[in-house]
């Protein structure tokens, strides 16, 4: 089972991150064609949100408000995903 403490240092250490790399290389892909594409933009909102959803999981996380079924729940869920990226 997935503390509250690994599952934040999931998200700090390694779901950020690379939400922000994603979100990086669309910015450098805008900026160098000098216009978003519409399916850049959603791609960046997606990103945005995603990146919104999993700071609120950290405030549920500051506010002890996720029992530890939902914490190991949300890591695996993420290491799910991870896992399906690296597939990929």
């Amino acid at each position: 089972m997935a503390t509250m403490e690994e599952l934040k240092a999931l998200i700090e250490d390694t779901v950020f991150p690379d939400i922000e790399e994603v979100i990086d290389e669309l910015f450098e892909t805008i900026a160098e064609q000098k216009e978003a594409t519409m399916l850049q933009k959603e791609e960046l909102q997606e990103m945005q949100e995603l990146k919104a959803e999993f700071q609120k999981v950290l405030e549920d996380i500051e506010n002890n408000e996720l029992d530890a079924e939902e914490c190991t729940e949300i890591y695996e869920d993420i290491m799910d995903m991870i896992e399906n990226v690296d597939e990929d």
